[in-house]
């Protein structure tokens, strides 16, 4: 069986990502986001200034987040986010995954219900 990654063409990769419906942004070590998927948008919308993956957290939880970018590993947590189309902020799983350049993607689902019990 071959591995996914090495038959995907860029233009799969590209229907792949805004196929998900997570949040998806690549971005930099110094948390600057590069990048998005057209689910990431809705956060994107609500802030348009924000340049870097902290500014998108509660003031609370912006250090944080630094501390997780500057780890350069692979981290896995539950926070308060704006990814949904309210002005509120919603419980989500959030996933950094360290890739080459000195970039890590940023995932963010909103949590169910039944996940938060």
């Amino acid at each position: 069986m071959q591995n996914l990654a090495e038959i995907l063409t860029l233009p799969d990769l590209d229907l792949f990502f805004e196929g998900i419906h997570a949040g998806i942004a690549l971005v930099d070590r110094s948390g600057s986001v590069v990048a998005w998927n057209s689910a990431f948008e809705i956060c994107k919308s609500r802030d348009p200034n924000a340049g870097s993956l902290a500014e998108f957290f509660l003031d609370k939880d912006r250090q944080m987040v630094r501390a997780r970018l500057a780890s350069g590993v692979r981290e896995n947590w539950v926070a308060s986010f704006p990814f949904t189309d309210a002005s509120s902020t919603a419980f989500c799983h959030c996933l950094l995954i360290p890739v080459t350049n000195e970039r890590a993607i940023f995932f963010v689902n909103l949590m169910e219900l039944e996940d938060s019990v």
